[in-house]
């Protein structure tokens, strides 16, 4: 059947002939790139960008699996250089950043990457007929290493703003930056920074920071130094190596800043604020969330709103903070080990928040104190004001923050006076940040070390004296709030008629309590209030804890042994 394509001409219609009919707005050429021009340079050096042709290019497809591999790596470098998203190998995987995110690939994405610039062709076919790459080769693309890819970039990760180095030197350029192998979302313009700076140069490093965080409630001085220890590692925690301490805000009553002031932290570290992670409750999904955090890296990590008495530290994140720096586990419903090398500052706040004896030596604090409650909004500018003037100063605490560095790599790295507490498993870091803050007339910071580790050792030591009593009294037997209101009634009476000749469970009880004990005025309540805030709670050297039953006839609380952590590949 013939088939006249030919258009009519139809005159006297209200609409254009058909030949006039602009159609290239609505149906745009299938290879087109506009940003792109048409050229096509074969050998482009590896991470600069250049001109890539929006037609694939013909690439040989060799027979043997490692030069596949190594041609493979060779188009996804080139195809790098479009400056659409960007390949590489990140923590032992195949990853693409896009809109910020490094996600892992899977085939069928590695499919459309190397071929999305790249047309496939048998060896010594003259003609270059596209072939389809084959399943094989995409799965020995995505398990092979940086090297086996033609030298395919090494990502360590993603940085919003500019970057601090340990020479006091900054990092703002966009793009991936092979000297480090962070990958910069944008250029940040950071002032230039003096070799030697003068003292003028501190006092306006000063006031930068200052105009920042003078409104918030910090306790004393020292808390205010230490907030400023905070950001500063914070800033230095992607180009340092080595363990970072944990950066702890404790309130004393809820809406006093503790979470604006960590918002506001990591906006002057990098200059954006990103995701929050809300406190579990529950000690072993606490550990989840750890290993969660660790496994996504990001640069700061705020766990908000730790519940009163509840541990925030797990025993997977003490290894995390400590040691060498870098941590493994096994990812979660897999059988994969993960190992990361840990380049999140972490952060964690709440009101009266615990402390333990195994953790005191593994944080800074900054304590808010507010006279009366809701003291937040007693600042002058709004939230939505300071955020923004916090992101706009973000280049200049940078700096500020490179002038305190500078000066004291200028004046011979003086070192900081010894820490008041312990602080042993972080001397890298104890010297830099210390040492330039206190070469930069912080006199304070860090000097409450000794008051924050004392106090908490003590409240350990009760702990561990208060779960011994109980032990003595129910053993490893379950008993009820209504079954200990008892024994502290009986032991009330033995007070009152000064019959108490040892230690009792009564010793550690509020003083609310032990009045009420004493009166025989005592209640059910009263008794599983006090108890229920002691169940779950790990006392550093007390190898049993008390635990919270619910069961038919109502709650019940026994004291268990403490799981002992024999590694670090526990199941996420």
């Amino acid at each position: 059947m013939d088939i006249d394509s030919t258009i009519p001409s139809r005159e006297g219609t209200l609409s254009s002939p058909a030949e006039e009919l602009d159609l290239s707005t609505l149906f745009p050429p299938l290879n087109s790139h506009p940003n792109i021009t048409l050229t096509y340079d074969p050998n482009e050096p590896e991470g600069e960008p250049c001109p890539v042709s929006p037609v694939p290019v013909p690439r040989e497809l060799p027979a043997n699996t490692a030069a596949a591999v190594k041609s493979a790596g060779s188009a996804l470098r080139y195809y790098n250089t479009a400056n659409r998203s960007f390949v590489g190998i990140y923590a032992g995987r195949l990853c693409e950043i896009m809109d910020g995110v490094i996600t892992p690939l899977d085939r069928g994405r590695l499919r459309i990457l190397l071929t999305a610039l790249s047309r496939w062709h048998k060896p010594g076919d003259e003609s270059k007929t596209e072939i389809p790459l084959p399943f094989d080769l995409l799965e020995s693309v995505l398990k092979a290493s940086a090297k086996e890819l033609d030298r395919l970039p090494e990502i360590k990760g993603v940085h919003v703003g500019a970057m601090l180095m340990p020479d006091g030197g900054t990092l703002s350029g966009e793009g991936y930056d092979k000297t480090t192998g962070w990958f910069f979302l944008k250029k940040t313009d950071v002032p230039p920074v003096p070799e030697i700076p003068t003292e003028s140069d501190l006092i306006l490093a000063r006031e930068y920071i200052d105009s920042v965080y003078h409104e918030f409630l910090f306790k004393d001085r020292v808390d205010y130094e230490n907030n400023l220890a905070a950001v500063f590692s914070a800033m230095l925690r992607p180009s340092l190596a080595g363990p970072f301490p944990i950066h702890a805000v404790r309130k004393n009553s809820p809406r006093t800043g503790g979470s604006f002031l960590q918002r506001v932290n990591e906006i002057a570290a990098f200059g954006c604020d990103r995701q929050v992670y809300p406190a579990p409750s529950r000690p072993e999904e606490m550990e989840k969330l750890h290993k969660t955090i660790v496994k996504e890296s990001p640069l700061y990590a705020v766990i908000d709103n730790v519940p009163q008495g509840g541990n925030f530290v797990s025993d997977f994140l003490l290894t995390a903070t400590s040691g060498n720096g870098t941590t493994s586990f096994r990812d979660l419903g897999s059988l994969n080990q993960v190992e990361r090398v840990v380049t999140t500052q972490f952060c964690v706040n709440g009101n009266h928040l615990k402390i333990s004896a195994d953790v005191c030596g593994r944080v800074i604090v900054t304590n808010i104190m507010a006279p009366k409650p809701w003291q937040e909004l007693r600042f002058s500018r709004k939230k939505d004001e300071l955020i923004a003037y916090a992101k706009e100063m973000h280049p200049k605490l940078v700096w500020a923050f490179a002038v305190f560095l500078k000066n004291w790599i200028a004046k011979g790295r003086p070192a900081p006076p010894p820490c008041p507490g312990n602080l042993s498993e972080y001397p890298e870091w104890y010297s830099i940040i210390a040492g330039s803050l206190y070469a930069a007339g912080f006199s304070k910071v860090l000097s409450n070390m000794d008051e924050v580790q004392t106090a908490e050792n003590e409240a350990e030591t009760e702990g561990c004296e208060l779960l011994s009593r109980l032990f003595a009294k129910f053993g490893s037997e379950m008993f009820s709030p209504a079954g200990l209101k008892t024994v502290l009634v009986q032991e009330g009476e033995m007070r009152k008629d000064h019959q108490v000749s040892s230690q009792t469970i009564l010793d550690y009880a509020p003083d609310h309590l032990v009045k009420a004990a004493v009166a025989g005025t005592l209640t059910d309540v009263m008794t599983g209030k006090w108890i229920s805030q002691i169940a779950d709670q790990k006392f550093a050297g007390y190898d049993r804890y008390l635990t919270k039953i619910r069961v038919t006839p109502g709650v019940r609380y026994q004291l268990v042994p403490v799981e002992k952590q024999t590694s670090l590949t526990d199941s996420l």
